[in-house]
């Protein structure tokens, strides 16, 4: 598949020196990538999630989650590289440089489009975290990479990178974590047809999950009282959990984690009480998802 700009041909000649086409061809360009990739349309924002996206020389983009303070997303660019808002989405264009980049908001967060249109554009993209105090950001063996509180609670996520040429072929990509930077190597340069399209995207608050040991369901659901509803105020005000099974509920209960914790927590008790959790094993559940624990990986709860 060949992306398109604004009048149904090609963008960029393949391998030409140029400015990068308009912000319109761009757009266009960066939406047939994601289709190319099969990921999931821009908009469409969760209720709690928000995105404040930049606007001329700022290239910050801030996305916070229900009761979940906000974290921003630095965008690539030279001094000189300005965002331009068209409805729902950010443009900036480094003409000098041969990219731009597509910030536009998904269903729990951001995402930043990295669309290369010259062979001698750089390979290395820089976004800075922004991340609110006591979260720190992790790299995955999948290559995401988690962003976690004190204590190791999941609150958000960055998934692991992908990229596209304009014929729809995958390019090698991945990330690197230095400090509070986290770079987008996109080894473009054997690529058969450009624009090439490099996506590093921000999920914050809702869509990520939450990982407890069996013993540390075990120690929360018999503190209240096993068919309790886990509700705020009875999980932060319980006085017989155990001190090894505090880590997750000293997070819950500084406010750490989305509300919609608590959600899957009510249904905590149920499987308690029914003898699902093995205290040997790491269990997940989704925040904001249906409420089921499912057994993964112990290297989730580590």
């Amino acid at each position: 598949m060949v992306a398109t700009g604004a009048g149904g041909s090609p963008a960029w000649a393949e391998g030409a020196r140029g400015d990068v086409p308009s912000v319109s061809a761009v757009l266009n360009d960066a939406a047939a990538a994601v289709a190319a990739a099969g990921q999931p349309q821009a908009g469409g924002l969760r209720e709690g999630v928000r995105v404040d996206l930049p606007q001329g020389s700022d290239r910050t983009v801030e996305v916070s989650g229900k009761d979940l303070p906000a974290t921003a997303l630095g965008l690539p660019g030279t001094s000189a590289s300005a965002a331009v808002r068209v409805q729902d989405k950010a443009v900036v264009r480094s003409d000098d440089q041969g990219f731009a980049v597509v910030a536009e908001p998904v269903e729990t967060g951001v995402r930043g489009l990295v669309t290369i249109y010259d062979r001698t554009a750089p390979t290395r993209y820089d976004f800075t975290l922004g991340l609110p105090d006591g979260i720190t950001a992790t790299p995955r063996a999948d290559g995401g990479l988690t962003l976690q509180a004190r204590d190791g609670v999941q609150v958000g996520e960055i998934a692991p990178s992908w990229a596209r040429d304009a014929n729809g072929d995958a390019v090698p990509t991945h990330y690197e974590l230095t400090g509070s930077t986290l770079t987008q190597v996109v080894e473009h340069r054997n690529s058969a047809a450009y624009p090439v399209v490099a996506d590093p995207k921000l999920t914050w608050g809702f869509g990520v999950y939450l990982n407890l040991w069996g013993w540390e369901a075990n120690a929360i659901g018999a503190a209240l009282g096993i068919g309790a509803a886990a509700s705020g105020v009875a999980l932060c005000t319980a006085s017989n959990i155990p001190s090894a099974a505090t880590r997750v509920v000293k997070l819950l209960c500084s406010g750490g984690v989305s509300a919609a914790s608590f959600e899957l927590l009510k249904n905590l008790g149920n499987y308690v009480r029914s003898g699902t959790f093995n205290s040997n094993t790491c269990y997940q559940s989704k925040i904001g998802g249906n409420g089921q624990w499912v057994g993964v990986d112990g290297k989730n709860c580590e």
